[in-house]
């Protein structure tokens, strides 16, 4: 059996057989020198080729995948207009008279570069959008697998695959994507997502050198672990554990509720019909990244009021925008801050969100929660700011108001916390990376077993913390997904966990 882990990019389990992809994309098929009007002229076509071919995958990804997945191509096409950019490549040719392939691989690969040691994660992830406009531009990015030949529940290995690649994707044959390379960040872990692909990135050269065509093979597009070479037995096992009935039976059994886990208002539609008791976790952070402004008042407050009026009468708990760390938009200063106290460091952006979210109370039950509160006079300046947005609006809307603890000092706050917190979300995810002194989603090694206790730990001080002040008390993040780990939180006291929306839905 081969083990990998890599970032996980979606909200599902899958198991298939793999067929790998062995991309030509860094061959540099025109290596020659020549004329460089000629250069010039072929560069032109080759640039107006794949305009139309960006124009044809627009169409395509809003029928496949939605209106936002379409942004991506149009992100695309900005990229490819980008004027320095051509600049550069024309220079190359003219000036130093490179073949046009030569020059379009020198000058993408070195802003891919750039993007890559930028210091943000988010922007790095920006990084294959180059790449792929550079293989698009050289003609090196045809995926040859998209044919009938696929069978259904395939897996695709491959060192990276863009997002114009899995666009043309089966999605009726294929099930899973697993890259060498990549973030859960990037545009084309993002419309695998919402393609309804499983995937996991960035899980190393192991996967090009030890993983082979026909392997059965199961993902966990939530966890972001893989397993090769793996029997039938294991691969039913893995699907059963990590598909939930069980657990989804264990909760139920012993009355938690279940809530779900979204980050766009389409979302809540899969919910109708659904266990769910309403959405736990709406995350968003999704509207501001992957943009070059902050979202506006009335487009977070259309966002907001179609989700309330998705699940209505059940609640929708929107969490303010967690932004910072891996996840600070190219618009926003890096001010080394993360979550709520990037919020009140952006006071205008942190109004215009809570005007957004109080207007759009009146169109559902919704709930407002802060992420990675510090303690309770972070939140006392937090609530200050509501009751002032409130006050401007004339909002009559109760809107409960909660607190997450994701970090040791609110945990160890949380006697506070609970005498005026409406409810605790109790963010596992955050807790277990600042017990192993890491960046989240980062591999690492340590005692696991260790860490799972003192995550457990804290999560039994803020439970009983919060209970005592009247507090309403919910798990998320993957250890409310382990069987072993929900045995406690039940024994804990946990009254709700929310899960990702597909194992509900």
């Amino acid at each position: 059996m081969i083990r990998l882990f890599g970032r996980a990019g979606g909200s599902r389990a899958v198991a298939g057989y793999v067929k790998k992809f062995i991309s030509t994309a860094d061959v540099m098929a025109d290596a020659e020198t020549g004329d460089a009007e000629r250069g010039i002229l072929l560069y032109e076509e080759a640039k107006n080729s794949v305009r139309n071919e960006l124009d044809r995958l627009l169409e395509k990804a809003v029928s496949k995948a939605g209106v936002k997945s379409a942004q991506i191509f149009e992100a695309r096409k900005m990229l490819l207009e980008d004027e320095g950019l051509d600049k550069s490549i024309r220079d190359l040719i003219l000036v130093q008279h490179l073949s046009v392939n030569e020059a379009i691989c020198r000058v993408c690969n070195g802003e891919a570069e750039k993007l890559e040691n930028c210091g943000s994660e988010l922007i790095a992830a920006r990084a294959e959008d180059m790449r792929e406009i550079r293989d698009m531009l050289t003609g090196t990015d045809a995926l040859d697998i998209t044919g009938s030949d696929l069978p259904a529940g395939t897996v695709l290995c491959a060192d990276m695959l863009g997002a114009s690649q899995i666009l043309k994707l089966d999605t009726s044959k294929v099930a899973g994507i697993v890259c060498a390379r990549g973030s859960e960040l990037s545009h084309a872990a993002i419309l695998a997502e919402d393609m309804g692909i499983a995937s996991v990135w960035g899980c190393g050269e192991e996967l090009l050198t030890s993983v082979e065509d026909g392997m059965r093979i199961a993902l966990d597009s939530v966890s972001g672990e893989v397993f090769a070479d793996i029997d039938e037995v294991s691969a039913a096992a893995f699907m059963k554990n990590k598909n939930g009935k069980d657990l989804l039976m264990t909760y139920k059994k012993a009355g938690v509720k279940l809530y779900a886990n979204i980050s766009r208002a389409g979302d809540a539609n899969r919910l109708k019909g659904s266990e769910a008791a309403g959405v736990g976790l709406f995350r968003s952070e999704y509207l501001y990244i992957d943009r070059s402004y902050a979202p506006n008042e009335e487009e977070q407050f259309l966002e907001y009021k179609k989700a309330a009026e998705a699940v209505k009468p059940l609640p929708v708990t929107i969490r303010t925008a967690d932004l910072g760390g891996d996840k600070l938009p190219a618009y926003m200063e890096d001010k080394g801050l993360r979550g709520l106290a990037l919020s009140l460091s952006e006071a205008e952006m942190f109004k215009t969100q809570l005007r957004a979210i109080y207007r759009a109370a009146k169109y559902g039950n919704i709930k407002l929660m802060f992420p990675l509160v510090k303690d309770a006079e972070e939140f006392e300046k937090a609530l200050a700011i509501c009751r002032e947005v409130r006050s401007e609006l004339k909002s009559r809307a109760a809107v409960p108001i909660g607190v997450m603890i994701e970090t040791k000092a609110a945990a160890e706050d949380s006697l506070k916390l609970g005498e005026i917190a409406d409810f605790f979300s109790i963010g596992t995810n955050d807790l277990y990376s600042e017990a192993l002194g890491m960046e989240k989603r980062d591999e690492t090694v340590g005692d696991e077993g260790k860490v799972r206790e003192q995550v457990l730990r804290l999560a039994g001080m803020s439970i009983t913390n919060g209970h005592a002040g009247g507090t309403y008390v919910v798990i998320c993040g993957r250890l409310a997904e382990d069987g072993e780990a929900a045995e406690r939180f039940i024994t804990l006291g946990a009254d709700g966990v929310s899960l990702p929306a597909a194992m509900l839905a």
